[in-house]
């Protein structure tokens, strides 16, 4: 069984060849991703896409036809499957956490990689921006923090932001 929330809609819906609005675009929130309806073809009458898929639940619903549900019936009604097959055809498209950070390169870290210096912005503190970002992510804020001793980047009025693992060396 698959983990609907870890499946990469915007990669299935490129891999699959349909045609989607992208975060932001008209009628579509910013964190969602829009396509014809497959239940009231709404594309064919008012050339917008209005079922919108939320990118982080995976939870969808038309705007016109009133439709809503899991990813998994959706999936069905796409691609005219059964719930076993939709599985298997989203299986390529699930990732989990680390499955995104395992690299395949065997070539060894160059001098110039090894060496990492914090940015002189970085501070001590938790930012409520970074606090609010974490708790987005499904974290506890104050025990990510204090686990892997974390070092904040980034006025909290500016778009740029970053939390730094400064004993791993890497950015979140």
């Amino acid at each position: 069984m698959i983990i609907q929330e870890l499946v990469d809609i915007e990669e299935y819906l490129q891999a699959r060849n349909v045609v989607y609005s992208t975060p932001g675009s008209k009628n579509v929130g910013r964190a969602s991703v829009g396509i014809s309806c497959p239940f009231c073809g709404d594309h064919a009458y008012s050339g917008d896409n209005h079922l919108g898929i939320h990118i982080d639940s995976k939870r969808w619903n038309c705007w016109v036809c009133g439709k809503k549900g899991s990813l998994l019936y959706l999936i069905t009604a796409l691609e005219r499957c059964s719930y076993r097959q939709a599985e298997e055809i989203l299986k390529p498209y699930t990732h989990s956490d680390m499955s995104l950070l395992q690299t395949a390169n065997t070539e060894p870290i160059s001098d110039s990689q090894r060496r990492f210096e914090l940015p002189f912005e970085c501070t001590n503190e938790l930012l409520s921006t970074h606090r609010k970002y974490l708790k987005s992510r499904g974290f506890d804020p104050d025990f990510i923090y204090k686990k892997y001793r974390m070092k904040c980047v980034g006025p909290e009025t500016l778009f740029y932001r970053r939390i730094v693992n400064s004993n791993k060396s890497s950015y979140l």
